[in-house]
């Protein structure tokens, strides 16, 4: 996506600094967070001038969104793992929800420390957010995609609507976690794990469990 304040490198030298500085800001905000985010501290990692930074980058702002577009453009990657293959044929179709429900998790967890800025960020941040809607509509579809595969299995009117609905319950309940901690409003700490648990047996059983007229 077209991000307003950032420049398009005009010599391949510039596009290699630019990008050890998305490297560079991408670790900084894993390890410090938004508040320790700085322009000068970024430059300083990446080896680069504040000048030739801001040769590409108007503000603070735009090299935050710059770097959320690179992070969530590599995490895109790991959709690959809802590709249909064998692995996913040979399960049964509650042992495939669960699995894909899993799945989900797993990615949020690999990235949890810079998902935890950026979901945090885009609640005051809409143009952040509008950047982050796109990727979620990617992990949609390719979740989406792969529940279909077993459409013949799902008792409900509309199978498209049921599994939206099902990635809504364990998307959001995975990113509640992940910015505030599994924790967050349980009386006693939950384990390692729980949170996916109950996750995936709802999805399983909201989607699965035959309708009653």
């Amino acid at each position: 996506m077209t991000i307003e304040g950032v420049r398009p490198a005009r010599q391949e030298r510039s596009q290699r600094s630019f990008e050890r500085a998305l490297t560079a800001g991408a670790d900084l905000l894993r390890e410090e967070g938004i508040d320790g985010f700085s322009i000068s501290e970024v430059c300083r990692r990446a080896k680069i001038s504040v000048g030739s930074l801001y040769g590409r980058v108007d503000s603070r702002d735009a090299l935050l969104l710059a770097i959320h577009d690179d992070v969530i453009a590599k995490i895109g990657t790991e959709l690959a793992v809802f590709d249909l293959d064998d692995s996913w044929t040979a399960l049964t179709t509650h042992q495939l929800v669960d699995r894909a429900v899993r799945e989900l998790g797993a990615i949020y967890e690999r990235n949890s420390s810079i998902m935890r800025v950026f979901i945090l960020r885009a609640a005051s941040d809409a143009e952040m957010r509008r950047h982050g809607a796109v990727m979620s509509a990617k992990l949609a579809d390719a979740f989406a995609a792969l529940l279909m595969s077993r459409s013949a299995d799902i008792p409900h009117p509309n199978h498209q609507d049921a599994i939206n609905a099902c990635f809504r319950l364990a998307a959001d309940g995975i990113a509640w976690e992940t910015a505030f901690g599994r924790d967050f409003v349980e009386i006693a700490p939950l384990s390692d794990g729980a949170m996916i648990d109950r996750l995936a047996r709802a999805c399983t059983l909201s989607l699965l469990t035959p309708l009653h007229r």
